[in-house]
């Protein structure tokens, strides 16, 4: 999926239950997180591919597991399991984070899945070579079958408010 797609999903946890604005931030961030550390991977294809404010197309990002498995590495650690289980649930619980927080990142993991094909194939419990294809590359959507995804996803945060205001 895509990095708003993931942050509304986060934002969309956040309303889950009555969490503090800073605990929200904190979920959003943790729902996001496996991607933000793309950031040198986008400005890397970006600045290579000559884009405008070095932002890859698509296109660019394909060949890159098999041509730069070195960058690749950047997105494949923080997307598995065992990074997971060994990194971000214990940071999680040593600070004391809303438990949230951990259901997040996961759910991350989770929606990655089916939205990951061929080259980019999820591989959850990576350094195995397990792999998981999915059935599409959202994340090559267009802007517009994307932004369908991210109106959808505003109508269904605003459900839970919207039960609670009504309820009490």
């Amino acid at each position: 999926m895509d990095f708003v797609t993931h942050s509304l999903t986060g934002f969309l946890l956040g309303e889950a239950k009555r969490y503090s604005a800073i605990e929200k931030g904190e979920i959003i961030f943790w729902s996001v997180l496996p991607d933000l550390v793309q950031i040198p991977l986008y400005y890397y294809l970006g600045k290579k591919n000559h884009r405008f404010l070095y932002w890859p197309l698509p296109e660019d990002w394909d060949g890159l597991p098999s041509r730069r498995p070195d960058l690749w590495l950047i997105w494949l650690v923080p997307h598995s399991l065992p990074f997971f289980l060994l990194f971000v649930a214990p940071l999680i619980l040593l600070l004391r984070r809303p438990r949230m927080c951990l259901v997040a990142y996961l759910l991350h993991l989770v929606m990655d899945l089916p939205s990951h094909t061929g080259e980019f194939s999820m591989k959850p419990f990576y350094p195995l070579k397990y792999e998981i294809s999915g059935i599409v590359d959202a994340w090559k959507w267009p802007w517009h079958y994307m932004f369908s995804v991210w109106v959808v996803l505003v109508f269904v945060a605003g459900i839970p408010r919207r039960l609670r205001e009504f309820f009490g």
